[in-house]
């Protein structure tokens, strides 16, 4: 009964984030500088003793343009899942900051060592109420690619040619932003 009206409440919880999202508001943010605070911060408020993240900040400044509370629901979503889904005893949560090559879009890369999601339910899985967890909600994804596309950014799961998978979030680059906005 109790794991009945915890899974209620993160329910509600869910929905009142979703139904409380406004328009971005956006700001220009170093994401190297960003990250870094974000995952002490998470470390922090989850109280995990180690890191269970591998992080290495980008050797050059990256600047988008992000509502940084939005990106922090989103990020703390991809994080939680990637503990929850991910063995971390097969090693740690790579975090990553790469350019995409095509457009040389800014990306935030969150991949755990879990087994992946099959490639016929990449596309299910950011549809509201699906999950594959007698526990989980189903509106975690789903409201994280609902905020991505609040911040003119883009949420989407990628295969790993290692196997398994990982979350890649392109944002929006400052000075593209700079043009367009």
């Amino acid at each position: 009964m109790v794991d009945n009206a915890a899974r209620v409440n993160r329910v509600v919880e869910n929905i009142l984030q979703l139904s409380r999202r406004g328009a971005a508001q956006c700001m220009t943010l170093e994401l190297g500088e960003w990250l870094a605070a974000f995952l002490d911060g998470f470390c922090q408020t989850r109280n995990l003793e180690q890191s269970p993240f591998d992080y290495r900040r980008p050797a050059l400044p990256v600047r988008i343009v992000a509502d940084a509370g939005q990106l922090q629901q989103i990020l703390e979503n991809l994080c939680d899942n990637a503990l929850k889904y991910g063995h971390p005893e097969h090693g740690k949560i790579d975090i990553r900051v790469i350019c995409r090559p095509k457009d040389m879009k800014p990306c935030i890369e969150v991949e755990d060592h879990g087994p992946g999601i099959a490639p016929q339910l990449a596309e299910q899985i950011f549809e509201p109420f699906y999950t594959s967890s007698p526990t989980g909600t189903g509106l975690g994804l789903y409201i994280s690619r609902e905020l991505a596309e609040l911040n003119q950014a883009r949420l989407s799961y990628e295969p790993s040619p290692a196997g398994g998978g990982f979350f890649r979030l392109c944002l929006c680059d400052a000075e593209m932003a700079a043009v367009a906005w």
